[in-house]
C-alpha cells in the first residue's frame, strides 16, 4: 500500500504534502495495471469540526472522512454490520466506529438510523466497523461515501485542488519507481504543459509515520513522529545501559577482596575457570534479569501518566507479541555478556594462592576500574549538561512573547451555521453580552486555515 505525495514549487521553494487532486485515483486506476486499486480518503471540511446531530442529541465531530467504497479493498476495515459491497456504494451513506456508534445511538441497532452533518446533509448509517488501532495512521470513527460531497462528483475532478489523501494498492512485485514513471505520464496527458505545477511520487504506508519529515508541515497538517529523534531516544538508551554495565562492573570487582577466598577455596576444591566463569556470569544475568522485570512493571504502570502528559495514545498490546519477548530475550543475553564480561574474567583468574593470601588486586586491574568510573562520571555530566541545555531552550519557547495576546480570548467554531446571516446573528449576540469586550469572525482559527495553509512567524 503506498500514499500519493504531490511535489511542488513555489517561488523557488520546494513544498511537499500528503495529498493530490481527487482526479488522480480514477484516472491511474483505470490506465495503470500495475495498480491493483485505489481510494481517496478526506477529512470533513478540509479538517474542519463536524456538528452531528441524531433524532435527541447533538454532537461535534473531529473524525468524520468521505472515502471511496474501495477503501475495503486497500484496508483491512472490518465490518460488524454491514456489508462491505454496499456500504458505501451510494451518496449519503456512511459507517461508523463502535465507539462511535454507542456514543450516537446507545444500545440502539444503527443500521438504517439517521445521522445530521451540519444540519445540511442527511446520511443513513449502513454500517459498523471495529475501532482503528490506536496506532493506525489513519484514525476515523465516521465514514462517508465520498460521493456524498460535490468533491465526490465526476463534473467537480480535477487537478487543481491538492487535498485528497489518495492510496493505492500495487499489485505485487511491482515496483514502486514504475508506478511513479506511469503517473507521471498521466500527467503529461492529462495537464497541459503550462498549467503543470506539480509531480506526483508514492510513499509506502509503512514510511509515513516517521518518514514524512520532509513533507510542508504548514500544508501537510498531520502529526508524523520522526525517526531522526527515535535514533536520538535510541542512542540515550544504550549509554544509560552502559554506564548501569559499567557500574554493575564497579560493584562487582570492588567486592574481590571478599570474594577472593571464596575463588581461592573453589579453585583448591576442583573447580575449573569456565565453571567459575558460567557462575559469575549466572549471577550477573540473574541481576541483569530483576533490572529488566522492574523496568517493565514501571513503564507499565507510568504509561497512563505518560500518555496523560503527552497527548499520546501508547496501548499495552505490543506486550503480547511475540517479537517483545525476542527482543526481551535478546536484550537481557546481551546485557549480560556486556555486564558479565569483566566480573567474570577477572575474578575467575586469581590463583588460589594469591587469592587465599589476599594479593589479588593488580595495578592494571585497578586501572581499568577507575577507567570504568571516569567513563561513567564522564557519560553522566555530558547528559546532565544536554538535559540543562534542553530545559533552558523549552522554557525560552514557552515564556517567549508571541506577538500577539493569546489570554482572555475563545475561539468558537460555527461550521454549522446555515448561512452567513446566522453568523452575523451570533456576533450580535456575542457583542450584547457585558462580559465580552470585542468581537471578529474570520474563516478559521488565526494560524490554521480550514483550506490548507498556516500563518507562521
Amino acid at each position: 500500500i503506498y500514499r500519493a505525495i504531490i511535489n511542488a514549487e513555489f517561488d523557488g521553494q520546494s513544498e511537499s504534502w500528503g495529498a493530490v487532486p481527487n482526479k488522480l485515483a480514477p484516472a491511474a486506476v483505470s490506465v495503470i495495471p500495475e495498480i491493483e486499486n485505489g481510494t481517496r480518503v478526506f477529512h470533513h471540511s478540509f479538517g474542519d469540526i463536524a456538528f452531528i446531530s441524531t433524532e435527541t442529541d447533538q454532537f461535534s465531530e473531529t473524525k468524520l472522512f468521505y472515502a471511496d467504497p474501495e477503501i475495503f479493498n486497500v484496508f483491512t476495515i472490518p465490518l460488524i454490520q454491514g456489508i462491505e459491497d454496499l456500504a458505501l456504494q451510494r451518496p449519503g451513506t456512511i459507517i461508523l466506529s463502535e465507539a462511535s456508534a454507542r456514543r450516537y445511538f446507545g444500545e440502539q441497532n444503527p443500521i438504517g438510523k439517521t445521522l445530521l452533518v451540519d444540519n445540511v446533509r442527511s446520511y443513513e448509517v449502513t454500517g459498523v466497523f471495529k475501532n482503528f488501532p490506536s496506532n493506525s495512521f489513519l484514525q476515523c470513527e465516521l465514514i462517508a461515501s465520498f460521493t456524498s460531497i460535490g468533491f465526490g462528483k465526476p463534473e467537480n475532478q480535477n487537478w487543481g485542488n491538492a487535498s485528497f489523501d489518495t492510496f493505492f494498492l500495487l499489485n505485487e512485485s511491482v515496483q514502486p519507481q514504475t508506478v511513479d514513471k506511469k503517473i507521471a505520464e498521466l500527467l503529461d496527458r492529462e495537464i497541459p504543459l503550462e498549467e503543470r505545477w506539480f509531480n506526483i511520487t508514492l510513499q509506502p504506508l509503512l514510511d509515513i509515520r516517521l518518514h514524512s519529515g520532509d513533507l510542508t508541515s504548514s500544508i501537510d497538517r498531520r502529526e508524523y513522529g520522526d525517526y531522526a529523534q527515535i535514533k536520538i531516544l535510541i542512542a540515550l538508551a544504550l549509554v544509560i545501559l552502559i554506564i548501569a554495565a559499567a557500574n554493575y562492573m564497579n560493584l562487582t570487582t570492588a567486592q574481590a577482596q571478599r570474594r577472593n577466598k571464596e575463588v581461592g577455596v573453589s579453585k583448591t576444591l576442583g573447580a575449573t575457570f569456565m565453571e567459575l566463569n558460567a557462575k559469575f556470569y549466572l549471577e550477573a544475568s540473574i541481576f541483569v534479569l530483576i533490572s529488566l522485570v522492574i523496568s517493565v512493571i514501571v513503564f507499565i504502570a507510568a504509561l497512563p501518566f505518560f500518555n496523560s502528559i503527552s497527548g499520546k495514545v501508547i496501548s499495552l498490546s505490543f506486550i503480547s507479541q511475540s517479537w517483545f519477548w525476542l527482543s526481551f530475550m535478546g536484550l537481557w543475553v546481551l546485557l549480560t555478556l556486556i555486564a558479565g564480561c569483566y566480573p567474570s574474567f577477572y575474578l575467575s583468574s586469581f590463583s588460589p594462592k594469591s587469592a587465599l593470601l589476599n594479593t589479588s588486586q593488580s595495578g592494571g586491574q585497578s586501572s581499568i576500574r577507575k577507567g570504568l568510573v571516569i567513563m561513567q562520571f564522564s557519560i553522566s555530566i555530558m547528559l546532565m549538561i544536554c538535559a540543562a541545555m534542553l530545559y533552558k531552550q523549552i522554557t525560552f519557547m514557552r515564556d517567549k512573547k508571541l506577538g500577539f495576546q493569546p489570554d482572555q480570548v475563545i475561539a468558537v467554531m460555527v461550521s454549522a451555521a446555515k448561512d452567513q446571516q446566522q453568523v452575523a446573528s451570533l456576533k450580535t449576540e456575542f457583542e450584547s453580552l457585558s462580559e465580552v469586550k470585542n468581537v471578529a469572525h474570520s474563516q478559521a482559527y488565526p494560524g490554521i486555515s480550514s483550506s490548507g495553509y498556516t500563518v507562521a512567524a
